[in-house]
């Protein structure tokens, strides 16, 4: 008696995607694996200063307040932390679920996700080799310097920062190779726009025009 050949298990909606996207999954999937465990975590460090103890974000009356000073200005003190997109990034969470850390906590997280996407697009770009860059977007995924600005709300501005700054240079590159003038200065205008993002983020992103 002969038993039956086995073959081996096929997953054929994996063998229908392509296999850049097979390994932007791969990015996104490792990204957000590595900072699940922070998701439950409360409020910590700076988190309860920037955030619990700040009156302007629980009201959308205070977007004027946010966009025109800097992060502190809640509480008089005049600093040199211009940063209207990170504190505009917590409000929408702040008003919809009030001080729960948890969205607070996935908002971030998504932020990190797509920012590993845009470092593996850009990597494409750049040196034309899909294995290395896919072992460049791996490695910006799990690196563990992120840590502390992914698993702590308060570092949405260095998080927000970085995704906005692999946009622009993401759109920078497109530009070089898009056909047509129309099309390059839309490249050129979306990168100058998340440019602009990136430094109401973190001012970091000034050194963007260098690269």
């Amino acid at each position: 008696m002969t038993l039956p050949e086995r073959r081996p298990r096929t997953f054929p909606i994996l063998g229908a995607i392509s296999r850049p996207a097979r390994n932007a999954l791969l990015v996104a999937t490792l990204a957000a694996a590595v900072y699940l465990n922070a998701l439950p975590g409360d409020f910590v460090y700076d988190d309860n200063s920037l955030l619990v103890a700040n009156p302007w974000l629980r009201s959308a009356s205070h977007i004027p307040r946010l966009l025109a000073g800097g992060i502190w200005n809640f509480r008089g003190e005049v600093r040199n932390c211009f940063r209207p997109g990170q504190m505009l990034s917590y409000m929408p969470d702040i008003l919809i679920f009030g001080l729960n850390p948890l969205p607070l906590h996935v908002h971030n997280l998504v932020y990190h996700v797509l920012a590993s996407l845009a470092v593996l697009w850009v990597l494409r770009l750049w040196i034309r080799c899909e294995p290395a860059a896919l072992a460049g977007g791996l490695l910006f995924a799990v690196h563990p310097i992120h840590t502390e600005a992914v698993s702590c709300i308060s570092g949405m501005g260095d998080v927000g920062c970085g995704l906005f700054f692999a946009l622009a240079l993401l759109l920078l590159m497109a530009a070089l190779d898009a056909s047509g003038a129309a099309r390059r200065w839309l490249a050129r205008g979306g990168a100058a726009g998340c440019f602009l993002v990136a430094l109401s983020f973190k001012e970091m992103a000034a050194v963007l025009p260098l690269i």
